[in-house]
């Protein structure tokens, strides 16, 4: 299974396991992450449209910085036969559906024209830390943004026709609820900066979410990532929560 990410650091989180995730099942899954951080749908429009090689090549959730290679979208398009393809708003604007407009339909536009039997994504990005300095003050607080993330979302994946949603945005909402996650208990946070996710739990959550959308039952993926202070029985909460988000 071959997947593209036209994203930003948001899609960055979500690819860094999903490889390894896969490979722990046995299952080949290559992920490729068009970086550029806090990159916008119109940027990315505008990147398309003057086929600009702004952005970094992240093969497998290695990062970009290691590999040193830049291009454009549309060599990244005419690499391979995509399976799927997935799109996402930059975080602090994924609550305003106006915000994706036009730049969504030309992005889109010209994804289907180079890769017409591509699946469409849209992946779901998550509301900020409830306690991160940095919310856009458009948002009254991280339930706000959450519920306006989802609508805005929702209406995105039907304007593009998209097979499916990635809920990462849902798996992160939920989580907060679980005692491990929960703040107002004393619980570890999902996030390592206030919204982008953290490099073991955060993470891990988000590539699960992928993994069982598209891949298999994630509730039998045995991978752990590679930290000496990964507590199992909390990846279980995290797997059982998906499995539960998904269905």
């Amino acid at each position: 299974m071959d997947i593209l990410c036209i994203g930003n650091s948001f899609s960055q989180d979500a690819c860094k396991y999903l490889h390894d995730m896969a490979k722990a099942s046995g299952k080949e899954v290559n992920t490729l992450n068009l970086y550029i951080g806090g990159c916008s749908l119109e940027t990315h429009a505008y990147n398309i449209f003057f086929n600009k090689p702004y952005y970094q090549f992240e093969y497998n959730g290695v990062d970009a910085k290691e590999l040193c290679r830049m291009g454009t979208i549309q060599e990244a398009l005419t690499e391979r036969d995509w399976d799927y393809i997935s799109i996402q708003q930059v975080s602090n604007h994924c609550g305003n559906f106006e915000s994706y407009q036009p730049h969504l339909n030309r992005i889109i536009s010209r994804v289907r024209d180079v890769r017409p039997n591509s699946k469409l994504l849209i992946h779901q990005t998550w509301s900020y830390d409830p306690a991160s300095p940095r919310y856009p003050s458009v948002y009254a607080n991280n339930t706000d943004m959450y519920n306006k993330l989802k609508d805005a979302y929702s209406k995105a994946a039907k304007a593009i026709n998209a097979t499916d949603i990635i809920p990462c945005g849902d798996v992160i909402e939920e989580l907060r609820t679980k005692e491990p996650f929960d703040l107002s208990k004393g619980g570890i946070s999902l996030h390592r900066d206030g919204f982008h996710l953290s490099l073991t739990y955060g993470r891990y959550a988000a590539a699960a979410t992928w993994y069982h959308k598209l891949v298999g039952d994630v509730l039998e993926n045995e991978y752990i990532p590679d930290y000496e202070d990964i507590d199992i029985k909390i990846l279980d909460v995290i797997k059982q929560t998906v499995s539960q988000v998904c269905k």
